[in-house]
């Protein structure tokens, strides 16, 4: 991220070069993995794989972490998709033929990434000290904070929180897999996980959909117009976060005690 941001200053297609490089160098990393050996190697129908977690949604437990897994896709990618434009207002033009924006947002990822690793290693001693339900509230919180930062002010300091953009996946995401993975079969985890991804990356599509409906001129997005677009989704936030405290509430009183995660522990 901070090399191609960097190259991407002089010319974009540096940084469509160094992509496809680092993409042929994870590939021929990919193609050395190897299946482990497993006792049965049969696979059930996709159909029969979605069938079956869905019915393990009838578990409060896995239910809610669906819902806040599919929120937390939602208001992380928000940050993300948006800051680049963001951006752009920011640094408008170029400094002696060199493009700001691609530079500065490059360093702004590699940033975000090192934080998020930094974070990970404090979210199973975060969720014991104030619950379960207590961090994944705390991350939503976080995420709602730097998006209406965002709608309200576009400003070089506003970037003091867009780097922190990754820290809220980061810290719920070992949450998350550490409280379903004791409630599915070996069987049913990726499914799941991906069923997970899934829903949240379409529940992201779907509000994108509606949230340029605050815009007028999707194709000549305007500072006034972002500022719109990241409105409504703080808006939105707000009207369901009680959904996301009742389900705080309940996740850390079905996991008390069952998971390890003791408040002050």
């Amino acid at each position: 991220a901070l090399a191609g941001g960097i190259l991407a200053g002089f010319d974009l297609r540096w940084a469509y070069l160094l992509s496809a490089m680092a993409g042929l160098a994870a590939l021929a990393v990919a193609l050395r993995f190897v299946e482990p050996v497993r006792g049965d190697r049969r696979a059930h129908p996709p159909l029969t794989q979605l069938l079956v977690v869905l019915r393990r949604l009838r578990d409060p437990v896995l239910r809610w972490l669906m819902v806040f897994a599919v929120a937390m896709t939602v208001l992380a990618h928000v940050p993300y998709e948006f800051y680049q434009p963001y951006l752009g207002f920011l640094f408008a033009g170029n400094a002696g033929g060199y493009a700001l924006t691609p530079a500065v947002a490059g360093v702004l990822t590699a940033i975000m990434m090192a934080m998020a690793a930094a974070a990970s290693h404090f979210s199973l001693a975060l969720a014991r000290r104030v619950t379960p339900g207590g961090a994944l509230l705390a991350a939503v919180a976080m995420l709602l904070v730097i998006i209406a930062a965002m709608a309200s002010l576009v400003h070089a300091w506003i970037m003091l929180l867009i780097v922190l953009r990754g820290v809220p996946m980061a810290l719920t995401r070992p949450i998350l897999v550490s409280l379903a993975h004791p409630r599915l079969t070996a069987s049913v985890r990726a499914t799941y996980l991906s069923v997970q991804s899934l829903a949240g990356r379409l529940a992201f599509s779907a509000t994108l959909v509606l949230a340029s409906l605050a815009v007028i001129d999707m194709g000549h997005l305007t500072e006034a117009g972002l500022s719109g677009i990241l409105m409504v989704y703080a808006i939105c936030t707000v009207i369901v976060l009680p959904v996301l405290v009742l389900g705080a509430i309940r996740l850390t009183a079905a996991t008390r005690g069952a998971t390890g995660f003791v408040p002050g522990g």
